[in-house]
């Protein structure tokens, strides 16, 4: 996947997007390697939202939501989960295929965007979607990009959101608090 595969998403604000930062190439995250399709979107966009849902998680070390950093504490999650014996995996999951899933975005409504790195499509790892208190892993069927695109569709946003959902809008709102962030630890602040 090249940038240009993502050059129908509109940036609504682009000024915002002070310092887009993408994974050095051949940095893993659990153990899997960032994918191309994702550290080119975070090249391009930065940090933001995605259609008003999905918060993407960034490549910036220190930060709360830096993407290794987000991706362990919700694998932990996904593990007390278990543990506690209140997952229900339905479709598509089993408890192994839930451990190793790798934790790269979370929805505003608490699904967690994962790479699983069991499936490939296209040659990068599968999207998976965990639901909110891991009550569902459904396998996509798509690599990021591919992802991304469906749900501003309504046949994927159908497929992928539940059966009354409607495509969300094919943009893209940077975040400033990670901008800002980053000026204040580039100005010797925290």
């Amino acid at each position: 996947m090249t940038l240009a595969s993502f050059d129908w998403i509109i940036v609504v604000d682009e000024a915002a997007a002070l310092e887009a930062a993408e994974p050095p190439a051949g940095e893993t995250v659990l153990g899997l390697e960032v994918p191309e399709s994702y550290r080119a979107f975070l090249g391009r966009f930065g940090y933001g939202l995605f259609g008003g849902l999905l918060h993407l998680f960034p490549w910036s070390p220190g930060h709360c939501d830096h993407l290794p950093r987000r991706a362990a504490g919700l694998r932990e999650m996904f593990r007390e989960t278990l543990a506690l014996d209140i997952a229900e995996l339905d479709p598509d999951g089993t408890p192994e295929a839930l451990l190793s899933c790798v934790p790269f975005g979370i929805s505003i409504n608490g699904d967690t965007i994962c790479w699983s790195p069991t499936f490939r499509v296209a040659g990068e790892p599968e999207v998976v979607v965990v639901s909110s208190k891991v009550l569902a892993y459904k396998r996509t069927g798509r690599d990021f990009g591919a992802f991304l695109r469906s749900l501003t569709e309504p046949a994927g946003a159908r497929v992928l959101m539940g059966p009354a959902a409607q495509p969300l809008p094919p943009t893209f709102v940077p975040s400033t608090y990670l901008s800002a962030w980053r000026r204040t630890r580039h100005l010797g602040g925290a």
